[in-house]
């Protein structure tokens, strides 16, 4: 049985995966990487698999840097971000119509994600300058319908879950695992966010069968 306390504890997860993905990090996202990262280990013991290669590498990576500060920290980070993500040379797609080009039409895919965050009630935030089929965008609306489901109960908070379900084995799913591995070659598999990438991806596939 699914609890409101497990629900609460994956919106708060998939809020942090989403923020990771959408902006540029900052000293108070370093803060919550940290206070993070027991969370993730306690899952990789829980459930294997790769959240517990994701969570190695997430320790390492802060306990290698623990000399700096948080803001000290962010600039570096900053550094990986804007290289991955913003600068386009790093053949990294941060869309889903990009990665799933050769399978189905970009239309498509943007019509049923924007379908289900309409069905979802969801508005995509202004705020967030990204593609409605953005992996940070996908990962938001993993954020909204588990705050939504733990807000629910009986049939309201099952129709929620099947719907989060559905989005999971329609879309992210289909594409986590190409994103993850883009983002590893780019960092040799060592920067911070290759452990962000194994963490989301392992996470996803988790959620998708729980």
């Amino acid at each position: 049985m699914i609890t409101k306390e497990y629900l609460l504890g994956r919106q708060a997860i998939y809020e942090y995966l989403y923020m990771a993905y959408y902006n540029v990090p900052d000293a108070a996202f370093v803060d919550l990487s940290r206070k993070f990262l027991p969370v993730f280990e306690g899952l990789g013991a829980e459930t294997g698999g790769e959240l517990v290669s994701g969570a190695k590498s997430m320790s390492v990576y802060l306990n290698t840097h623990r000399h700096m500060t948080d803001e000290e920290l962010a600039v570096r980070l900053n550094v990986e971000f804007t290289k991955l993500f913003i600068k386009g040379d790093s053949k990294i797609w941060l869309t889903e119509n990009l990665w799933r080009a050769a399978e189905k039409a970009k239309t498509d895919i943007i019509l049923s994600v924007s379908g289900y965050f309409a069905d979802a009630g969801i508005i995509k935030p202004t705020a967030i300058n990204m593609p409605i089929d953005s992996y940070s965008m996908e990962l938001f609306y993993l954020y909204r319908t588990s705050r939504a489901a733990a807000k629910s109960e009986g049939e309201a908070r099952d129709k929620i879950l099947s719907a989060q379900s559905s989005f999971i084995k329609e879309h992210i799913l289909c594409w986590t695992d190409m994103f993850k591995h883009a983002i590893i070659e780019q960092t040799d598999g060592m920067g911070f966010y290759s452990s962000i990438a194994r963490l989301s991806n392992g996470f996803i596939k988790y959620s998708s069968s729980n």
